[in-house]
């Protein structure tokens, strides 16, 4: 039984800028300061970290509290569906995405989940505008941690869970893969004792996912190395 954990943004999908317009929007309505995600880097990121970034870079403080950063999430998650469906149809889901996870669930022996920085309520609003959702069942979140190898250590621990519960054994981390588009998707896979696999459809800096030596690296999700690699049949 392996675990196999996507991230979202870049890996399955690519929302074409509407996370980001979202909670540009959130953070202006918080903080009254507009353009607060000027030159913040969300690839790879968490809700949460980016959100800290935000406020350092153009506002020159940290956020006052919990509280703040529910209230930005909260405004967040309220802009990210009309963002979304503002787009009309183009949102764009990486080629083989939908196959290979029907693929993975279909073969009783994996347990397909998420690690992903964004919120819980957020990755599945994306998920559910890509008619993925329905394949994911469990996960780490940016609202489990701040931290990426934190909230991939809570989805291996989920994954472990489920599969105990489906056939009476836990497998250990080590049969875990993360599957992500950016190096801090394989930093975080290879601290939490996970394999690492990089995807470059959707990768915005390829050479930094390569310097980061990924245990696989593949084209695509539609790429028949992976395919195998996951010991899955299709391709």
């Amino acid at each position: 039984m392996k675990i196999v954990l996507f991230d979202i943004d870049g890996t399955l999908v690519s929302v074409r800028g509407a996370g980001r317009q979202a909670l540009q929007l959130a953070l202006q309505d918080i903080t009254g300061v507009a353009g607060t995600l000027e030159g913040v880097r969300l690839a790879g990121s968490t809700d949460p970290v980016i959100v800290e970034h935000a406020l350092a870079q153009h506002l020159g403080r940290a956020l006052s509290g919990p509280e703040e950063l529910a209230r930005i999430l909260d405004a967040y998650l309220a802009h990210l569906p009309r963002e979304l469906e503002a787009l009309a149809g183009t949102l764009h889901v990486y080629p083989g995405a939908h196959a290979l996870l029907s693929a993975l669930v279909a073969t009783g022996r994996h347990m397909v989940g998420l690690a992903t920085g964004n919120v819980e309520a957020g990755a599945f609003i994306k998920l559910r505008a890509a008619g993925l959702d329905a394949h994911f069942g469990f996960g780490g979140y940016g609202s489990d941690a701040a931290c990426r190898t934190t909230l991939v250590r809570r989805g291996i621990e989920r994954g472990q869970d489920a599969a105990y519960a489906a056939v009476g054994r836990r497998p250990e981390p080590a049969e875990a893969v993360v599957i992500g588009d950016t190096e801090r998707d394989v930093e975080a896979a290879r601290a939490a004792g996970a394999v690492a696999v990089g995807v470059l459809a959707g990768c915005a800096d390829p050479d930094a996912l390569a310097r980061s030596r990924p245990d696989l690296t593949v084209s695509s999700l539609d790429d028949p190395e992976l395919w195998r690699f996951l010991e899955v049949e299709g391709r």
